[in-house]
């Protein structure tokens, strides 16, 4: 018998994050004698913020564009910029997108580099900004394109490919998502990115603890629900280190196979690891209990019965402490 079922569900597949929106932006004429910067406090989430984030960007212009060999290449620059900075106002991505990409060409065939870098800041913020909202707005889809654009242009940002995850989760392409919350604690390792690295970190075990439970959750549990547990949970453990909850699930699977020593053994595991109330905790004391009850030491399983006598796990521990216990 399963000691109890837990039906887990998933949590939302939105931003989880506060993740800012650094920018800098360049005023022509105080360039040439200083640069500035402008940063914006917080994540822009709604469409409305979008609109007058990128209203504000326009008050701006490029950097001071050094003298090329013909002016016809800067002005297809200039122009090439403002209608792709238009066109993000209005919010119509497929041009913004398209005229930035042009400018950011045409900045590195004529060699202005920091034209190219402020360009290119700016397509990323779009995206990053423009994924978010399609997130919350449930058009997955969008996000995905949103965030693979903006990993394209800085793919040192571990965000982009977090993005693209929940995107691909959202969508029910696992393999992929899994993959994109690789690459996402890869890059946030490498860069420093711990704020990153935790989300990514929890929404993958997030997503392969929900698959035990599920599997664990069935009315009639079996050998392939067992196996399937199992293997979402030793799945987890290729990505990220285990936590309390992989290990709570890990050995109830072992608990319905009847290797009662190693259900005990994780159940103990999750213990040390957890830090929640002693309601909680009853849980992982159930499961000792029952696996030392099956083994017959029924002693040490009253002791256990008694730590499980808490929250959810009262009433069932009770029964045993009650018939088997007295």
């Amino acid at each position: 018998m399963l000691p109890m079922k837990h039906t887990q569900s998933r949590l939302p597949m939105s931003i989880l994050s506060n993740e800012s929106l650094p920018t800098t932006v360049f005023v022509q004429q105080i360039l040439l004698s200083m640069r500035t910067s402008v940063p914006f406090s917080g994540m822009l989430r709604s469409a409305g913020a979008s609109c007058l984030a990128l209203a504000l960007l326009l008050s701006f212009s490029l950097p001071a564009l050094a003298q090329s060999e013909g002016d016809d290449l800067t002005q297809q620059l200039q122009r090439a910029y403002e209608q792709g900075m238009q066109a993000g106002q209005q919010g119509n991505h497929e041009t913004a997108y398209a005229s930035l990409e042009e400018a950011i060409s045409l900045a590195e065939e004529a060699e202005q580099n920091r034209a190219r870098r402020q360009i290119a800041d700016n397509l990323v913020r779009m995206a990053k900004n423009w994924g978010n909202n399609a997130l919350e707005d449930e058009r997955n889809e969008d996000a995905l394109m949103h965030f693979e654009k903006g990993a394209n242009y800085d793919p040192e940002d571990a965000y982009f490919f977090y993005g693209m995850g929940l995107a691909e989760l959202r969508l029910e392409n696992e393999e992929a998502a899994m993959e994109h919350m690789q690459e996402a604690l890869r890059v946030g390792e490498d860069t420093g990115n711990q704020r990153v690295v935790g989300l990514a970190t929890e929404r993958v075990r997030d997503e392969y603890i929900f698959r035990a439970s599920q599997a664990l959750s069935a009315d009639n549990v079996t050998s392939a629900n067992i196996e399937d547990a199992l293997e979402a949970l030793d799945t987890l453990e290729e990505f990220v280190d285990p936590n309390d909850r992989s290990y709570f699930y890990r050995a109830v699977a072992l608990f319905e196979r009847g290797d009662y020593d190693d259900a005990i053994a994780n159940a103990r595991q999750g213990l040390d690891l957890h830090t929640g109330s002693r309601s909680d905790a009853a849980r992982f004391h159930f499961v000792i209990a029952e696996s030392l009850f099956q083994m017959g030491n029924t002693e040490e399983a009253c002791a256990a019965f008694e730590d499980a006598a808490f929250g959810d796990y009262r009433a069932r521990a009770e029964h045993y402490l009650e018939n088997e216990c007295s």
